[in-house]
């Protein structure tokens, strides 16, 4: 790497490190930064121009240029990060309640606090009572069957008689009548039985779902009934919900639906004492409303919980990322700089357009002011006299021009103001040593782009002029040749 180098300052736009090229304090859209870029990442003593003695050509010498030690670009991809304070959630939780009345007994096998399986038993209450009246609508039902076969039996020998007119229509009637009869109270009795059997089946409470059980509220003896508080919770465990609330601006301005939320999202979480829950999450489904008083909107998310490290009701810190489409260049963190307003690095070019230069030069606060009226002066030699009159009345009380403003007023008096607007072109660009005579045939010949291209030349041709501190004497690289032109300092 030459020890003169030519240093660009980038401004590192966010997410942190992911850069674009940008020049001095102005934005020059040169192109992205890609992969294997040379970024200079520590620099022993700078290799720019001095920001509080840059200015237009004809300033004070620049420092010792010195070796820059100079890093490759790498890739990565932005990530937009988001801190909430989540809750835990259970997925499907279930109250044990008493269905029917009786004395409880907690059944072998089930121990508050751990885990159960679905349909396993839990409780049971006295199946006796319950157990007799199956056995009552049983019996019931048999009655019933039997005497609805004599019925049918008596019907049909009433019809035979009232065919062979030896019964009455009434007789008939009568025991069609009773047949139904007997008929519709079998069909009672039968859903008698299936409401003692379910009653029955009552008496044995199982589990509904996989899960940890809590505490039980009573103990073996114990008589409940409908109205007793629930005899066990059962909640489940793995996996689990994890609830967190976002505010609608991050949830649009981060993700543009739910399905660019759930599918381009990356999901961890902190636990309370500061460590990292090992497996990661993934977005199930966000409320249906934003809530308006705080512009907030509720978030759930599913994660895996083999060994039960989450439990329902916990607090933990939900780490939100954000992984943008594209990759772009990254630096180390070493490599970034701040100047107290934005975060910037340096990168080694090989080129510089004229055009960008210029533009930038322009763009500059410093040399604003300056260049617009050098535009003008030399606008003003290429349109004519009268233009040179319209420029001393829109410039004149520039510090630059005022002291050149009587000379060039003589001269437009005289009708020949074109030199005398060349020197005041020189004296606002600082272009030392300029053969006016030459520059203003140049002008004349070429037009003012010419003029562009001559200050260019002397703009970059001064930044290699420097005092060598070990013999004080003035030096210039570039007209020694030491340096090609495509090694140019950038605007600080």
């Amino acid at each position: 790497m030459p020890d003169v180098a030519a240093c660009y300052r980038v401004d590192i736009e966010r997410p942190l490190f992911c850069l674009y090229a940008l020049k001095g304090e102005k934005v020059l859209r040169l192109s992205s930064l890609n992969k294997g870029t040379v970024i200079a990442a520590l620099i022993a003593s700078f290799c720019l121009i001095d920001s509080a003695k840059a200015q237009i050509p004809g300033g004070p010498a620049a420092p010792v240029r010195s070796t820059v030690v100079a890093g490759i670009a790498g890739e990565a991809t932005p990530i937009t990060k988001k801190k909430y304070v989540g809750n835990v959630e259970a997925i499907e939780e279930v109250d044990s309640v008493a269905r029917v009345s009786g004395v409880l007994t907690v059944a072998p096998g089930f121990e508050e606090g751990k885990h159960v399986s679905k349909g396993q038993l839990l409780f049971t209450i006295d199946p006796v009572p319950y157990q007799a009246k199956v056995d009552a609508a049983k019996a019931t039902i048999q009655q019933l069957k039997a005497q609805i076969d004599y019925a049918e039996k008596n019907f049909k020998r009433a019809e035979d008689l009232l065919q062979r007119n030896a019964a009455s229509k009434n007789d008939m009637e009568s025991a069609e009548s009773t047949l139904l009869s007997l008929q519709a109270q079998l069909l009672g009795a039968e859903a008698q039985l299936v409401l003692a059997e379910e009653d029955l089946g009552y008496t044995q409470i199982k589990s509904e779902i996989d899960g940890r059980a809590g505490r039980r509220s009573y103990s073996t003896g114990n008589y409940v009934s409908l109205q007793s508080s629930p005899l066990v919770k059962v909640v489940q465990t793995d996996p689990i919900y994890v609830r967190f609330t976002m505010s609608e601006r991050d949830y649009l301005s981060m993700f543009k639906n739910f399905d660019d939320l759930k599918n381009n999202s990356k999901l961890s979480l902190t636990l309370p004492n500061d460590s990292t829950y090992p497996l990661e999450g993934e977005i199930s489904f966000v409320d249906n409303t934003v809530k308006s008083t705080t512009d907030t909107i509720k978030v759930w998310a599913t994660f895996k919980n083999p060994n039960e490290t989450l439990n329902p009701g916990g607090v933990v810190t939900v780490n939100l990322a954000k992984y943008a489409e594209t990759k772009t260049a990254s630096i180390e963190p070493s490599a970034g700089m701040f100047d107290g307003k934005t975060n910037y690095v340096y990168i080694l070019v090989d080129s510089i357009d004229d055009e960008q230069l210029y533009q930038e030069i322009k763009n500059d606060s410093r040399f604003a002011k300056s260049v617009e009226a050098m535009e003008a002066a030399i606008n003003a030699v290429v349109s004519g006299n009268d233009a040179a009159a319209q420029f001393l009345e829109d410039f004149g009380k520039n510090p630059v021009v005022e002291r050149t403003a009587e000379e060039l007023s003589r001269a437009i008096d005289e009708g020949d103001a074109d030199a005398a607007l060349v020197q005041t072109a020189a004296n606002l660009g600082q272009m030392k040593n300029l053969d006016v005579k030459e520059a203003l045939g140049i002008v004349k010949e070429e037009g003012a782009e010419a003029w562009t291209k001559m200050f260019l030349d002397a703009f970059k041709k001064e930044r290699y002029v420097y005092q060598d501190p070990r013999t004080n004497e003035e030096r210039n690289d570039f007209a020694d040749n030491k340096v090609s032109e495509k090694y140019l300092m950038t605007l600080r």
